[in-house]
């Protein structure tokens, strides 16, 4: 079962975010895609696999652009965050594993405003 990050966002300054990435990419058999609207920072593209996209939809076409562009297994647990975060304790990746193991399929911070999405339409509508 393959576990990945896709990271969005316009800063790409967040050198507490982009280090424990870099660590749990190390030791936790993580990849992380950096699917940016502008030319990343070279920390990033020293770190991550990275690709710069046109800016359609804010968030949801960045990780709509990057899902598309790296052909997940339908077994692939995706983690889609924003590059602005501030993560307290990794421990949240483990933590959504064992719902996931419970039968939950997908597990959110919340409601966007301004954007709608039907929860009994899968994201994916080619998965099963």
């Amino acid at each position: 079962m393959k576990k990945q990050f896709i990271i969005c966002g316009w800063h790409m300054n967040q050198d507490s975010l982009i280090d424990g990435l870099i660590e749990i990419q190390k030791k936790d058999d993580i990849d992380v895609f950096w699917s940016c609207h502008k030319a990343p920072t070279q920390k990033i593209k020293d770190n991550f696999n990275c690709k710069e996209f046109y800016n359609g939809a804010e968030e949801m076409g960045a990780y709509q652009q990057a899902i598309d562009y790296l052909e997940l297994d339908k077994d692939t647990i995706l983690f889609c965050m924003h590059d602005d975060l501030i993560i307290n304790n990794w421990g949240f990746i483990e933590a959504c594993i064992e719902k996931l193991n419970e039968g939950f399929k997908v597990i959110g911070n919340g409601y966007n405003p301004g954007h709608s999405h039907n929860p009994d339409q899968p994201a994916f509508p080619d998965w099963d």
